[in-house]
């Protein structure tokens, strides 16, 4: 299988150290060698999430965090309100409404933010709310929401309300803040930010997240008690994927070596390199585009670029999603991406312009 150059907003490339950290691990995952990788490396996780609480790891994608999260934390006679403005939002709201009975939303355009006047009216009208879902940075779009300002909304008037985001193209890549921002459980995968290859899920859980977790519900493989007990003892919970938890512990050593403001500033710094350089050659910005992750345009021939630049250069971008492919192209920013890799990228653009 012929490697394909990755300008997409997740997986993307990794770095020769991540790479070889995966393919040359060999450990037995209950040894006592194996325990003492994940206390340590659960541990750094929770300064990359900014979280006083633990950070579980689970096999599987970031939505196999996100149904996790949901069947753990929410309750058949829960009121939920699922906030969203892309397709990840809309999917959080299919899985809300498996665990709950009552599940309302505030949905935005595609392309704009959540209004937090909308939430503001919302939860001031309400007299229970159990859970609140939303979406940090939305992929489809590469439109991101003010969270921060949001959970203060929901815990002025709900103070015991559960807020919960789906950070999977934010964590390690824009500021987010787990604990300050009185977030219960954040969720993201490795493949994005974290620079890894696809697999793993990490949900950082505040203490009353964790709380919730320990009543009893008939749940086996997405039950995150059992998790957190687990994680007590430095164990994973099943048969983990030692060889990207190899991964993730020499990407993490690299995004706390250099500081998550630096690395926050790194992905401004490229967001408006790449930025520039796009809308030099005929590319437009589509929507409010916030997101640090993912920059969605539009372009006369986009399309035809995308296919020209996979089918002749080897080369990926990422299409639109659902009611939008075709229509825009998105250029992936997190992680191990650099504005030296996006300089190959923008020469075959020019070739294929040019012709």
């Amino acid at each position: 299988m012929k490697n394909q150059l990755l300008f997409t907003p997740g997986p993307v490339p990794l770095t020769d150290e991540i790479a070889a950290a995966g393919a040359h691990v060999e450990l037995y995952h209950q040894s006592d060698a194996y325990t003492s990788v994940v206390h340590d490396l659960s541990h750094r996780l929770q300064e990359v999430f900014l979280s006083d609480g633990p950070v579980l790891m689970l096999s599987g994608s970031g939505m196999t965090g996100i149904d996790a999260s949901a069947a753990s934390l929410q309750h058949a006679s829960d009121h939920v309100l699922v906030l969203h403005h892309g397709r990840f939002g809309e999917r959080l709201l299919d899985i809300a409404r498996i665990y709950s009975a009552t599940v309302e939303s505030i949905s935005a355009p595609w392309g704009n933010a959540i209004d937090n006047g909308a939430v503001e009216r919302y939860c001031s009208s309400v007299a229970k709310l159990d859970v609140v879902w939303c979406v940090h940075s939305e992929t489809s779009t590469g439109v991101s929401i003010d969270v921060q300002s949001i959970a203060s909304i929901v815990r002025r008037y709900h103070p015991e309300a559960l807020v919960c985001v789906d950070a999977v193209t934010s964590v390690a890549i824009q500021e987010l803040r787990s604990s300050a921002w009185g977030l219960d459980a954040v969720v993201t995968g490795i493949q994005k930010g974290l620079s890894c290859s696809p697999g793993l899920a990490l949900v950082a859980l505040s203490d009353r997240a964790r709380e919730r977790t320990s009543q009893s519900r008939p749940l086996f493989t997405l039950d995150l008690h059992r998790v957190v007990e687990n994680l007590r003892n430095d164990r994973m919970t099943w048969t983990p994927p030692t060889s990207l938890v190899a991964q993730l512990s020499v990407a993490v050593d690299s995004i706390l070596s250099k500081g998550l403001p630096s690395v926050w500033s790194h992905h401004n710094a490229l967001y408006d390199d790449v930025r520039a350089r796009a809308e030099s050659r005929g590319f437009s910005v589509w929507g409010q585009s916030t997101s640090r992750g993912v920059l969605v345009m539009t372009h006369p021939d986009g399309d035809g670029i995308r296919r020209e630049l996979e089918h002749t250069h080897n080369m990926i971008i990422a299409n639109g999603q659902d009611a939008m492919a075709g229509e825009v192209v998105r250029f992936g920013l997190c992680g191990s991406y650099t504005s030296e890799r996006y300089s190959i990228l923008f020469d075959a653009i020019d070739s294929i312009i040019s012709r």
